[in-house]
């Protein structure tokens, strides 16, 4: 059955206001299920499935129509839902990002601000409401590591300026930040600068084309002679990762214009065949420049690409602070207060857009 998910984004009303009398907080996936179905059985609504994609990530890089039996999911019931009670977040509130200047720290008592980039929401960005997805996790982590440190936010968009900051000992951590292949190329500038933490998020890598279009992608061949577009900041690694080898063997033709926005014109234009960027940052480009009519996405992922932290490996205890971060995330995100996070943020998203 093909599926094409931003016909179901036109039609988006994922806010929470109706609450069920109850909820059921987990569901076994049976034969023939897919997410589509499981947010209409469970919560009511179909194009919900989002919210159980990012509590759910064991799913991985499975296609969203072709779930595996037997897998119990976490289903994120809907506010006024009888449930089992969950810790509340506490949210990242607009005064503890603090600009680098405001409050210099000193060590080993204490860590320097942690600098988020913006401008990429529900993720981070300036203008989202009261909090950040990834300052949330990253708070809430911070809360859980061994022997918790004091710790404040600053917020940029100049990811450079802020690894230049990160090598002289003035920052500790930077985020969001994908993950190079360092097993390819261990040479490049992030590979020998910085350790990677485990990801703070997965996210959905999806390619968006036009409704008229008959490119549909079940298989690796289906991409082969195909126009591909990707903006030119973000990385190409699960383009050309191995067993695919779409770019390097030249199994496609890469456009790289500077933003998202460019690339969507040249897929309305006729002069790509799919523009293939993570879902919140596709969607959010076909409500803003009016597409939602005319582009859609399609429903099964190119990747799962993990949002990261950055820690410069000549940090003074760079390692250490690595595990203990490791160590506070993986405390995170085994718990309900990060499905909360992720739940409130991607429910946010959708309302926002929708707006």
């Amino acid at each position: 059955m093909h599926l094409r998910m931003t016909a179901l984004v036109a039609g988006l009303t994922l806010g929470l206001a109706q609450a069920a009398t109850a909820c059921q907080p987990s569901y076994t996936v049976q034969s023939g299920d897919t997410l589509f179905s499981i947010a209409e059985r469970t919560l009511g609504d179909m194009t919900k499935w989002s919210l159980i994609f990012y509590v759910n990530p064991q799913l991985g890089g499975a296609t969203l129509v072709d779930v595996p039996v037997g897998e119990v999911l976490s289903i994120p019931c809907p506010e006024g839902s009888v449930v089992t009670s969950v810790a509340p977040v506490e949210p990242v509130l607009e005064d503890t990002v603090t600009a680098l200047a405001a409050s210099p720290l000193s060590r080993p008592q204490q860590l320097p601000p942690v600098p988020q980039g913006a401008g990429y929401p529900p993720f981070t960005d300036p203008d989202w409401p009261a909090q950040r997805m990834l300052s949330d996790i990253v708070s809430a982590a911070m809360k859980d590591i061994p022997n918790p440190i004091p710790y404040s936010f600053m917020r940029d968009d100049d990811w450079t300026e802020k690894a230049e900051l990160a090598q002289n000992g003035s920052i500790d951590l930077i985020f969001p930040a994908a993950l190079p292949n360092c097993a390819a190329d261990p040479d490049q500038y992030k590979c020998k600068t910085f350790h990677f933490t485990e990801p703070l998020l997965d996210v959905a890598v999806l390619f968006f084309t036009r409704t008229d279009s008959a490119f549909a992608y079940y298989q690796e061949s289906d991409v082969h002679g195909k126009t591909l577009c990707r903006p030119s900041v973000f990385y190409t690694d699960d383009l050309d990762a191995v067993g695919r080898s779409w770019i390097s063997s030249g199994l496609v033709t890469l456009e790289q214009p500077a933003s998202a926005e460019q690339c969507f014109d040249m897929l309305v234009a006729g002069q790509v065949d799919a523009v293939a960027v993570n879902e919140f940052l596709g969607v959010q480009k076909l409500h803003q420049m009016g597409l939602t009519d005319v582009v859609a996405s399609l429903p099964t992922p190119v990747s799962i690409q993990g949002l990261h932290a950055a820690v410069p490996k000549n940090y003074w205890r760079g390692t250490s602070f690595l595990y203990r971060f490791n160590t506070g995330l993986a405390a995170l995100r085994g718990s309900p207060r990060y499905d909360s996070i992720v739940k409130d943020h991607v429910d946010k998203f959708w309302q926002s857009v929708e707006q």
